[in-house]
């Protein structure tokens, strides 16, 4: 390394230092700024998005579990319950409980309703030791099942703010 690179990396050293100097650990900060819900959805989000995938990937590849790194069964986790988490994204499920503009309700709701249908499908696979296709078969039906589901009471609730109400004293 010539000498105006060791300068510059003493420099780049430096100027990081300064920066993590100036924010005095401020991701430590934000975690104890974080309220009730949004602990709520870090943690719902851990089970709902990693945990599936691992036990997924425990139940049928064990052997990749005990040979892979935590980093990687973090990426093979979420790679595995991503899909079903970004087509949930796009259906009204708030519509079957009873707050659905409370802030942060949403986001909760998503996670618990990607949990349910991955753990739903997991328990079936293991109970019944099922092979992975047909674990994939139930898991597809279990989301179909839920996007009817909401599909349907998103449907229904429009159609009764649509009509006419009648008054209770008839």
């Amino acid at each position: 390394m010539t000498a105006a690179g060791r300068v510059s990396c003493r420099r780049g050293v430096a100027a990081s230092v300064e920066i993590m100097e100036g924010k005095k650990m401020g991701w430590l900060e934000e975690i104890k700024k974080m309220d009730r819900l949004d602990v709520l959805v870090v943690v719902l989000s851990f089970f709902a998005i990693v945990g599936p995938g691992l036990l997924l990937l425990y139940h049928f590849k064990p052997e990749l579990v005990k040979e892979s790194s935590a980093l990687k069964l973090v990426f093979l986790s979420i790679s595995f319950t991503l899909p079903i988490c970004l087509i949930n994204m796009f259906v009204p499920p708030q519509r079957l409980f009873c707050y659905p503009d409370a802030p942060g309700v949403r986001p909760v709701i998503l996670c618990a309703s990607t949990g349910i249908i991955y753990y739903l499908a997991l328990l079936v696979a293991y109970l019944f030791g099922l092979r992975f296709k047909v674990f994939l078969g139930i898991l597809a039906g279990l989301e179909t099942l839920f996007l009817v589901i909401s599909f349907w009471t998103a449907k229904g609730m429009e159609l009764e703010e649509k009509s006419p109400r009648r008054s209770t004293t008839e």
